[in-house]
């Protein structure tokens, strides 16, 4: 059956790579283990094979309905970013003809992985690109560091620092970085304080938004997996692997 979506829901896309523990956060948030497929540490294929979503009705910590939107991982074995980023846009236009008003995009990070020395800085560039009113989407990102178990807390600290100062040019722009400890609490507080946050917003068009950044990475010269993702999901906001 078909799920009826409202014009007024806040929708979140959680986001990030294989591993990075999308479905485990969104569980934490509905403080349901079993919601969303979880799949193996280590795995280069992604759990999410498809987009899954959970509605949550609106109550003290919100106006309006949310829908949380589960996606597919980046860097996995069996889909490219770009159809992973085609799939998305194309569940967010086919569920929402007549646009979002309310939408943002947490991706989610984890600060335990070797790769992350291997960053480069954001193109915003690209962003301003795709979106003349910028402010407008940067403040609809929210940066999730995950798997702070795997590693001491000092060296986490240490890594937390050193993402805030290469993400810099998007916290500046109004990004905000957050942490998760995998768990309920985290998870809840995060979600929690970005739905106010986009309700307190004026409304922008997050579908065409998305609509706009797909045309813009088939252009020549965004080929590459940093300047697809960031053109793909206003901006996958991560640097491609060395």
């Amino acid at each position: 059956m078909k799920t009826n979506f409202e014009p007024s829901d806040i929708v979140i896309l959680v986001t990030g790579a294989v591993g990075a523990g999308r479905s485990t956060f969104i569980n934490d948030f509905l403080k349901s283990p079993g919601r969303m497929n979880v799949g193996n540490p280590g795995s280069l294929a992604t759990c999410t094979t498809g987009i899954g979503h959970e509605i949550v009705d609106s109550d003290s910590q919100r106006r309006n309905r949310l829908v949380i939107v589960d996606t597919p991982g980046f860097d996995n074995e069996d889909k490219s970013d770009f159809e992973v980023l085609q799939e998305i846009a194309s569940w967010m236009q086919e569920s929402f003809p007549q646009g979002v008003g309310r939408g943002g995009i947490i991706y989610l990070y984890d600060i335990s992985s070797d790769r992350y020395r291997s960053m480069v800085n954001t193109n915003v560039a690209v962003l301003n690109k795709s979106f003349g009113r910028t402010e407008d989407i940067y403040r609809r990102i929210v940066l999730v560091t995950t798997k702070w178990s795997r590693i001491g807390y000092q060296e986490g600290i240490k890594r937390q620092t050193e993402l805030e100062s290469r993400w810099n040019p998007l916290i500046t722009r109004g990004s905000k970085v957050e942490s998760s400890r995998e768990n309920p609490t985290d998870a809840r507080r995060i979600v929690n304080e970005f739905c106010k946050a986009l309700e307190s917003e004026a409304e922008f068009d997050f579908g065409d938004g998305l609509k706009d950044i797909q045309k813009l990475s088939r252009k020549p010269g965004t080929s590459s997996r940093l300047h697809t993702r960031l053109n793909g999901l206003l901006g996958t906001l991560l640097g491609r692997r060395a």
